[in-house]
């Protein structure tokens, strides 16, 4: 199956310490890949060197066949993404946010604007001002202006942040519609694990700025648990693995 992200050996490490090391990880067409971690493991840091939005120390990210920083606009011509905050300018409608992003896809037919307020739910609210938007509208805003370009790659960090039950379940099907009839590949941060094992068919677990675990979610989960105890045991085990490394020093 063709690969279209390869991430190897990415690295950025901050002043306080925080940061990702040594990640390398691959998502194949149609893949719906999770990554989960708990509150500072270094998800958003290991997106935002995926999407370009920060330099990493070493290491590469390689989007189609094009490496990120040496190629960045052909690595990113396929990719829409979503990451960390949905801001917005509060003076302006839903319509006019994808009017403006619309300006940067010149391809794309002007239906296309509607067709994506619709998937993401915003279509009866087109053309209310967005500082009226509660936290959950302005993240379905961001996901219409993630969707906006028919990208075949979506990286999306916490994309359910803010929704009610009623949105999160729109936004699973939306994600596995679009992977199902369009082919596209997605890669999803999110602390809703029990959400996520509902979608995603591999995933990759980060903790304390490291990949501690990545595969299928079949293979993963053989023994019949769930996510959420593959993950807490994955978690633990690596809580055990660092305290007996401190203890023999």
């Amino acid at each position: 199956m063709e690969t279209l992200v390869k991430v190897q050996g990415l690295t950025k490490q901050y002043r306080n310490g925080r940061g990702v090391r040594d990640v390398s990880f691959e998502v194949a067409r149609g893949d719906i890949f999770g990554l989960f971690g708990p509150n500072g493991a270094g998800k958003t840091t290991l997106l935002k060197m995926m999407t370009g939005l920060c330099r990493a120390d070493r290491g590469s990210a390689i989007l189609f066949g094009y490496e990120l920083t040496s190629e960045f606009e052909k690595a990113m011509a396929q990719v829409g993404c979503m990451i960390q905050t949905a801001d917005a300018y509060p003076y302006l409608s839903a319509l006019d946010h994808l009017k403006l992003a619309a300006r940067l896809y010149p391809e794309q037919p002007k239906a296309r604007i509607q067709e994506v307020l619709d998937a993401v739910g915003l279509g009866a609210y087109r053309h209310e001002k967005v500082k009226g938007f509660s936290t959950g509208m302005k993240q379905r805003l961001a996901l219409a202006e993630a969707l906006l370009s028919a990208p075949q790659l979506v990286i999306l960090d916490e994309p359910t942040n803010g929704l009610d039950i009623e949105g999160v379940v729109e936004f699973r099907e939306l994600i596995l519609q679009l992977a199902r009839e369009k082919g596209v590949t997605f890669v999803i941060s999110s602390h809703l694990i029990d959400e996520m094992e509902r979608i995603c068919n591999r995933i990759g677990i980060l903790n304390n700025g490291r990949l501690i675990s990545q595969g299928n979610v079949d293979e993963l989960l053989n023994s019949q648990v769930t996510l959420e105890q593959f993950y807490l045991s994955q978690i633990q085990n690596r809580k055990e693995k660092t305290a007996h490394a401190a203890s023999v020093r």
